[in-house]
């Protein structure tokens, strides 16, 4: 998703584009597949002279469950608004280069913060037993035969 910049208009560029992701993107990240992500939005200069994209990616990640280790699929819709360019940065650059951005990066950015740090497909956690342990969540919660006397003790400051 590269544009050249000379040739943003006072409306800007619209944008309503597919976009994937290849292995390279992946590989540092716990996401499986990211394919056709929605991109649609407005690459436009400010009053400010800067470059601005303004628009919404939405897509499905496929991830591994937490519990069970198989593939699932994750839907994601975030709102992006960046800074992309300061009128300074692209007179510098224009200088030299011609002025192109490639928006793919940006979009990266933003969908690797919407990866989970856990997805399941189910909310609960089966509570597993055995021989001489327990695993439970956070909630559940079981009186400690060893800390017994010192309830007794805490029952006989009340009278």
């Amino acid at each position: 998703m590269n544009f050249n910049l000379n040739k943003v208009t006072a409306d800007g560029i619209l944008i309503d584009d597919y976009v994937s992701f290849s292995e390279d993107y992946l590989k540092l990240t716990t996401i499986k597949k990211l394919d056709n992500v929605h991109v649609t939005g407005r690459l436009y200069y400010s009053t400010t002279r800067e470059v601005i994209f303004n628009g919404q990616i939405e897509g499905v990640m496929q991830l591994e469950d937490y519990h069970t280790g198989e593939l699932i699929d994750y839907p994601f819709k975030t709102p992006v608004e960046e800074v992309l360019a300061s009128d300074e940065y692209l007179e510098e650059k224009g200088k030299n280069m011609q002025n192109n951005l490639d928006l793919k990066e940006i979009l990266w950015q933003n969908i690797v913060l919407e990866v989970p740090i856990r997805a399941s497909k189910t909310a609960e956690v089966e509570i597993k037993k055995g021989e001489g342990w327990e695993m439970k969540d956070e909630f559940s919660k079981k009186e400690q035969s060893g800390l017994e006397c010192f309830k007794a003790l805490l029952d006989k400051g009340k009278e």
